[in-house]
């Protein structure tokens, strides 16, 4: 019995179904892209060897040096 509903639940089809994300939701995936492009940019920024060494050139943006 596990496996005919268990095989039933796979055969649905989902690629209809659309969903908007509305409030929280959408500004904390909203937050999220946004803070995974900042962090990815930041990782560049810092391996720069124009700065010497990788954590010297985050410790500059960061306005410690």
């Amino acid at each position: 019995m596990l496996q005919g509903r268990t095989a039933g639940l796979q055969s649905r089809d989902t690629s209809s179904i659309y969903r908007t994300k509305r409030g929280l939701e959408k500004t904390l995936h909203q937050a999220t892209i946004v803070l995974a492009v900042v962090f990815l940019l930041l990782a560049l920024i810092s391996s720069l060897p124009i700065f010497g060494t990788p954590a010297a050139g985050l410790l500059f943006w960061a306005g410690v040096l």
